[in-house]
C-alpha cells in the first residue's frame, strides 16, 4: 500500500510527486504513455522561471524524467482503467495491476481538440510540429487556434514554412501582446480572424483544397494547392481526461470541481488541466501539484 498515489505524469503531476517524496510519503506515479503530458509537443516553452530561451518542450521533458529518478520517485508506466474513491483506502486499477493508497492525487491533463472535420484522420491534421520539419520546410501551412500556444507553434513553423496562415475563429487573436507583435512583424504569416477551416480534401501526403469559411464576410475562401504542398495543424485547446472520475467526483462541466485542489472526496486532490480554473499555464500546474501534495500531507495528518 502506498501513501499516495499519483496519476499522470505531466508538470502538474511531478511537481505533486516530488513535494511529496519530499515529505517522507511513500508515492507512486503513474503515467500511462510519457513523462511531460503535452509539454513534450511543444516547440519551445516560454516564460518559465529558471527556463533558457531555447528550451523545447522536449528538453523540459527530459529535466521532469531526471527529476523524478534523482528524486527516487517509483513510477510505474500503466494506464489506469479504473477508480474506486469513496472508502478511506483508495483503489486505482490499471491494465496490469491494482493498487491502494491513502491518498490520491489525479493529474491526468488533457488531449488536443480536432477541428470536428469528418475526413480529419485522413488528411492528418496535426497537434504538434515535432519531427516534422523536413515536411514543413517550404510548404504552406494552415494553423487553427489563436491562442498563445497557437502563436507559438505558428511562429516556429514560420521558420521552415513558405506561408503560415493563422486562422482564429474569433474576431481577435487572443494571445499575449508579445505574440501579437511577433506574428504581425512576420513576412510570412497572414492572420485570418473570424475564420474557420470547414473542409479540407485529399490525403495526409497530398492535402489538395482547404476551405475556410469568413464568419465577418459571409464567405468561404478555397486554398488549392497547385504547385504547393499543404499541411494543417490543430490548436483550437484541449478536452480534459476526466472520463473515468466524471460519475465519482463533483464536476464542473467537463471538468473536475475542486476548493483550491481538493476535490468533493476526502483524500482526492486535483492538478493540471483537469480542474476548473481560469489559468492554464505550466507555473499555474505546477503550483497546483505542489499544493495537492501539501493538502494531501494535512489529510494524512502529518
Amino acid at each position: 500500500m502506498y501513501d499516495i498515489i499519483v496519476v499522470g505524469a505531466g508538470p502538474a503531476g511531478v511537481s505533486a510527486a516530488l513535494y511529496a517524496k519530499s515529505r517522507g510519503f511513500n508515492v507512486l506515479l503513474l503515467e500511462k504513455d510519457e513523462v511531460g503530458g503535452l509539454i513534450k509537443s511543444v516547440s519551445h516553452v516560454t516564460h518559465y522561471v529558471g527556463l533558457s530561451e531555447g528550451e523545447s518542450g522536449e528538453t523540459f521533458r527530459e529535466k521532469l524524467e531526471n527529476q523524478i529518478a534523482e528524486a527516487d520517485i517509483e513510477l510505474k508506466y500503466e494506464e489506469v482503467i479504473e477508480f474506486d474513491l469513496k472508502y478511506e483506502l483508495k483503489k486505482v486499477k490499471t491494465r496490469q495491476n491494482s493498487y491502494n493508497a491513502k491518498a490520491v492525487i489525479i493529474a491526468m491533463g488533457s488531449t488536443p481538440k480536432d477541428l470536428g472535420l469528418e475526413n480529419e484522420k485522413e488528411i492528418g491534421v496535426e497537434h504538434s510540429a515535432l519531427g516534422l520539419d523536413d515536411e514543413i520546410e517550404d510548404r504552406i501551412i494552415f494553423v487553427a487556434g489563436g491562442s498563445d500556444g497557437a502563436a507559438k507553434e505558428a511562429l516556429y513553423l514560420s521558420k521552415l514554412a513558405k506561408k503560415v496562415y493563422l486562422i482564429e475563429e474569433k474576431d481577435e487573436l487572443g494571445m499575449i501582446d508579445e505574440f501579437k507583435e511577433k506574428i504581425e512583424n512576420s513576412d510570412n504569416i497572414e492572420a485570418m480572424t473570424s475564420s474557420k477551416i470547414v473542409s479540407a480534401s485529399g490525403t495526409r501526403d497530398k492535402i489538395t483544397e482547404v476551405c475556410v469559411y469568413d464568419s465577418a464576410e459571409k464567405e468561404e475562401k478555397i486554398f488549392e494547392n497547385g504547385e504547393d504542398e499543404f499541411l494543417i495543424f490543430a490548436y483550437i485547446g484541449q478536452a480534459p481526461n476526466t472520463e473515468l472520475v466524471k460519475d465519482s467526483l463533483e464536476m464542473s462541466g467537463a471538468y473536475i470541481k475542486t476548493d483550491g485542489v481538493k476535490t468533493s472526496i476526502p483524500g482526492v486532490f486535483a492538478c493540471g488541466d483537469i480542474i476548473d480554473k481560469k489559468i492554464r499555464q505550466i507555473a499555474t500546474a505546477v503550483a497546483e501539484g505542489c499544493t495537492c501534495a501539501i493538502e494531501a500531507q494535512k489529510y494524512l495528518g502529518y
